[in-house]
């Protein structure tokens, strides 16, 4: 039983002593219950407005945690990995080497 379900009861023992003041006991005690309802349903509301918005942010850090857990294989694959490094006097060979293979093989298809 909760403090204004004990307070009520005691208010109607207490007004069948003395009726006078039972009238304006019983509406303070309504208007505490009123109160108690609005205050909780306030309570109810706010706490599930908390919980959607915690939900979303739980979604969105394990939206950004799985992209950073993929960029850190992709790094850790690149520093991991041999690098080969080319002077640019072989990359422009190796261009030149492939223009002449496309250019090859564009001229046949075209034929």
């Amino acid at each position: 039983m909760n403090s204004l379900s004990l307070i009520s009861v005691a208010v109607q023992e207490f007004g069948e002593q003395n009726p006078l003041l039972c009238k304006q006991l019983g509406d303070a005690v309504a208007k505490l219950t009123e109160v108690q309802h609005h205050t909780s349903q306030q309570v109810q509301d706010r706490a599930n407005r908390l919980k959607k918005q915690a939900e979303r942010q739980v979604e969105e850090y394990q939206g950004m945690k799985a992209f950073i857990l993929s960029w850190t294989k992709k790094a850790e694959a690149l520093v991991t990995g041999n690098i080969i490094w080319s002077s640019a006097s072989q990359l422009q060979d190796q261009i030149r080497a492939h223009q002449v293979s496309f250019n090859g093989a564009a001229s046949r298809d075209c034929k």
